[in-house]
Order: C-alpha cells, then structure tokens, then sequence
C-alpha cells in the first residue's frame, strides 16, 4: 500500500451479527466448522477480531482457510480454532473454502469465487463438479440445508 492516507474504510459484512448469533445457539459440545473468510475487512486489527471470536459458539472449532484469513495459524488458535487447516476429509466429506474436483461423497465448501473449472473471473452459482453443498445462497444467506 503506498499511501496508507486512503485505507478503505472496514465495516461488517450485512450478516456478520446474524452468522454470529446462528453460531452461539449450538450447544458448547458440537462441532464447528467454520469454511473461510472469517473476516473480509470488517475488523482493523487482530485483538478487536479476537475479542469477538474467542468465546462464540461451541469449544470445540475447526477453521478452514480463506483466501481472506490472512493472519498467522498461531493467532486463529489463540482464537480458539483447535485445528487450522485449508482442507480436510471427514467421513469421505469433504471441507473447503473453495469448491474443489474431489473423489468422495461431497464437498461441503464456503462460498464460490468464480468458475473454477474454466478459471473463468465470473462468478457463477453452477459448480461443474459433483457432489457439491455450499453454505450460502447465491444471494450470500445462510443456505438452508434441512
């Protein structure tokens, strides 16, 4: 950054407060697994973000990295993530930030960034892979899986 005079502003996403109150009504003995982009601008510095994410939810929390969680693993622990990983399999499921080409049951994944098959820039909600759950709708809400 060569002029740190024109620093965009960092404000919460629209949902932010709503994904947070979705996550402190899971009883403290589940598992969370968060999929990426904990934050994406909304907070300037790490303690403000540790000070939001250290006691939500369930105790027992596994981060998947985003292209957006640019701090250090140490810090996310410190944060309360038991695992920091940027993909991992779980009962042939798989957990991403992006979608993925994958040989197991499916891949639970974020959000899309844009067609990853063609490495095209344009969004697209179609994923040209099988087996795919993504945790938002193409308007950004929380999908309804059940």
């Amino acid at each position: 950054i060569k002029d740190r005079n024109n620093l965009r502003k960092c404000n919460k996403r629209i949902n932010f407060d709503q994904i947070i109150n979705e996550v402190n009504k899971a009883d403290p003995d589940d598992l969370l697994i968060y999929l990426g982009d904990l934050v994406d601008g909304e907070f300037k510095n790490k303690e403000e973000l540790k000070a939001v994410i250290k006691d939500i939810g369930p105790k027992n929390k596994i981060m998947v990295r985003g292209n957006n969680d640019l701090f250090d693993t140490n810090f996310y622990r410190s944060c309360g993530f038991k695992y920091v990983v940027y993909r991992f399999i779980w009962n042939d499921i798989v957990f991403s930030h992006p979608p993925i080409e994958h040989n197991h049951k499916m891949n639970i994944h974020g959000h899309l960034h844009f067609n990853y098959k063609d490495r095209k820039r344009k969004q697209s909600y179609w994923v040209p892979y099988n087996n795919h759950v993504c945790v938002f709708d193409e308007n950004g809400n929380i999908a309804t899986l059940w």
